[in-house]
């Protein structure tokens, strides 16, 4: 859905990302760049928002418990993809009209 939004209307996204957003820990570094792009899209601005501040600060906040072995260069790049895809709108739409 992220990687082709044209395939997909707004009411495909919201609703599947309603379903998983309920489901999911997002004990994953990598899921809260992706996640932050859809709930953008989906309207939910401030979970947005956290969820790229998530991505943002994984290392600041030692989310990982990790960060004395360096930069979560994954999650620095999910915050970019947030920024840019979710609260940019800059998307691929894969040749979609």
């Amino acid at each position: 859905m992220q990687l082709c939004p044209g395939e997909f209307t707004v009411e495909e996204k919201a609703r599947n990302f309603a379903y998983y957003e309920a489901r999911t820990v997002r004990d994953s570094s990598l899921s809260a760049g992706p996640q932050a792009v859809l709930a953008a899209e989906a309207g939910h601005l401030d979970l947005a928002y956290d969820l790229f501040a998530e991505a943002a600060l994984h290392d600041l906040a030692d989310l990982g418990d990790r960060t004395t072995d360096g930069l979560h260069l994954a999650a620095l790049a999910g915050a970019w993809i947030a920024l840019v895809a979710g609260f940019g709108v800059l998307r691929d739409d894969c040749g979609s009209p």
